[in-house]
């Protein structure tokens, strides 16, 4: 009996273990046919964004966001959700890569970082703490660009220049005064200069730190005597200039210039002044050619254009010189405009006025270069000639 009972219990026990077996066969063909019906094929899509798109002396740190789950890439940190890649740039540097996901999908992806710039501007011909005997005309390179020249100069009086208020890429000269107003920028102060006082006609205008400063309500074509004083802490005057200014005929004067093209435009002309003709004259000879009349419009504006090769046959590296002649009704020459322009340079006008490619005033010198990532360069120097 006990041994019928045993052979029982060894067919239930195999019949148990077949029946398992065939419904494992079973399950495992229908995952199997699952997975196979349901393969996500579709692309891995993704953008890139950059942590800083101008130029810059930082790091910049690269952010890739995708539509699904990627696996790791190595050099990248992949987000919890798997579907962010960063990397920290500390050079400008160009690779590959290939973004993949968990169904085999792949996606190639080129990462470039070409703004960063880490090496500081040059300035050129001038060695720091130096003095010097003779004009000096320093030249600034950068391997991305120069954004700013600033120049701090010290000397033993005061100096100004006055303009309108020319915001281009062209080098001017001379006093150039509208019919409403005259700004002065300082040029030149002594050691121990803390505030300026502006007057005109003898009458105290302004008492500043600033220096620079707008005389208006001024009358067309007037002289004027313009003053300043620097004053130092102890409120005394230790030098003072004076200089005798005519206003124009015209309110302000503005000009640009792109590529080799230079434009001046007059604003304001007044009503006395009927025509504007043109001068040129070459960098070389200065031999002057008319060419033609500037029409007035109605709202008393006018522009003068003039490119390189207008000047001379082959565009050449150099001052040129325009002047606008502004006649009355009997063709007299009622008042001039005249500036001076430079071609084939990549010419940074300074925020204070001192030319940076042609010093030639006695004085202490700071000269302070910024690239266009930020990047500075300093050097002081000495002129005594």
């Amino acid at each position: 009996m006990k041994k019928i009972r045993k052979i029982f219990c060894f067919f239930i026990l195999l019949i148990m273990i077949i029946n398992f077996n065939v419904y494992a066969m079973y399950h495992y063909d229908y995952r199997i046919n699952a997975f196979s019906l349901t393969r996500d094929i579709s692309k891995i899509t993704y953008s890139l964004q950059k942590s800083d798109n101008e130029y810059t002396n930082k790091d910049v740190t690269l952010e890739i966001t995708t539509n699904k789950e990627i696996y790791p890439i190595e050099g990248y940190l992949l987000s919890d959700d798997g579907k962010k890649l960063t990397k920290n740039f500390t050079e400008n540097d160009t690779e590959t890569i290939v973004l993949k996901d968990n169904s085999g999908n792949k996606e190639e992806v080129i990462c470039e970082i070409n703004n960063i710039d880490k090496v500081l501007p040059q300035i050129n011909g001038i060695n720091d703490g130096t003095t010097y005997s003779t004009n000096l005309k320093p030249t600034y390179t950068d391997n991305f660009g120069i954004k700013d020249i600033i120049i701090n100069k010290y000397g033993t009086s005061l100096a100004f220049s006055c303009y309108t208020s020319y915001y281009d890429t062209s080098k001017y000269k001379g006093i150039d005064v509208t019919k409403n107003s005259i700004y002065i920028w300082i040029t030149d102060k002594p050691k121990g200069t803390v505030k300026y006082k502006y007057y005109i006609n003898n009458i105290l205008k302004k008492e500043t730190t600033e220096e620079e400063y707008t005389f208006t309500g001024l009358q067309t074509f007037t002289s004027y005597n313009v003053k300043v004083e620097a004053i130092d802490i102890n409120d005394n005057v230790i030098s003072s200039i004076n200089k005798t200014i005519k206003t124009r005929y015209f309110e302000r004067a503005e000009a640009t210039k792109i590529g080799e093209k230079f434009t001046i435009k007059l604003y304001g002309i007044d009503s006395a002044v009927k025509q504007i003709v043109t001068t040129k004259f070459s960098a070389s000879n200065r031999n002057n050619i008319k060419y033609g009349s500037i029409n007035i419009n109605s709202d008393r504006s006018a522009t003068a254009s003039l490119v390189a090769t207008d000047i001379t046959s082959s565009v050449e590296t150099g001052y040129y010189y325009l002047q606008l002649f502004m006649k009355g009704d009997s063709d007299t020459t009622l008042d001039t405009v005249n500036c001076n322009i430079i071609f084939n340079t990549n010419y940074v006008k300074p925020t204070n006025n001192i030319d940076p490619y042609s010093i030639t005033q006695n004085g202490f010198y700071e000269i302070t270069v910024t690239d266009l990532a930020g990047n500075i360069t300093k050097k002081c120097f000495t002129l005594k000639k």
